[in-house]
Parts: C-alpha cells; sequence; structure tokens
C-alpha cells in the first residue's frame, strides 16, 4: 500500500520580536493563539477552519521558514520517497 500526504501540519516563520509578531498574528489576521514555549521563542496559532498550525519563533537555531507534512506512516513515506526520486 502506498502511504500518501494527509495535510499540512504546520508552517513556520522567523520573526525578528514574538510580542510584535504575536500581536500581529491575533489581532490583524484573527488567528488563535493555541501554544506558547518560551525557552524555545516560539508560539503557535490555529485558523479558524483547519487544525493545521502557523507557527512563529525568534530563534536563531531555527530556519527562516519551515513547512510539514501529516502523512499515514512517516516510514513507508520515506521508503517510497527514496525509491520514487532518490532524495528527501
Amino acid at each position: 500500500m502506498r502511504t500518501k500526504l494527509l495535510k499540512i501540519d504546520n508552517i513556520m516563520y522567523r520573526v525578528k520580536d514574538l510580542e510584535v509578531g504575536e500581536r500581529f498574528y491575533t489581532e490583524v489576521l484573527g488567528l488563535k493563539k493555541v501554544w506558547e514555549d518560551k525557552e524555545r521563542k516560539m508560539i503557535g496559532f490555529q485558523l479558524d477552519q483547519s487544525d493545521a498550525e502557523i507557527v512563529i519563533h525568534a530563534n536563531p537555531d531555527l530556519g527562516d521558514f519551515e513547512f510539514s507534512y501529516l502523512v499515514e506512516n512517516v516510514e513507508e513515506f520515506i521508503c517510497m520517497f527514496w525509491i520514487g526520486f532518490g532524495i528527501v
């Protein structure tokens, strides 16, 4: 059986100022803050009609822009991807 992509799980952006970013995403974009990790300098938000998250962070150890997918089976998906395309 082939595993498949189910959805976008999250999209993550780096911001210069986490507090300013939080106000922008809640007050301007109307997103709901669902979690915060003060140690890793991250905040997660949800859209009204999706359980996918938008995450902002001010952590220099993380990338400027990242995203992740939800898949049925991670191991099967990686194997399928390697066989089909030779890279991950």
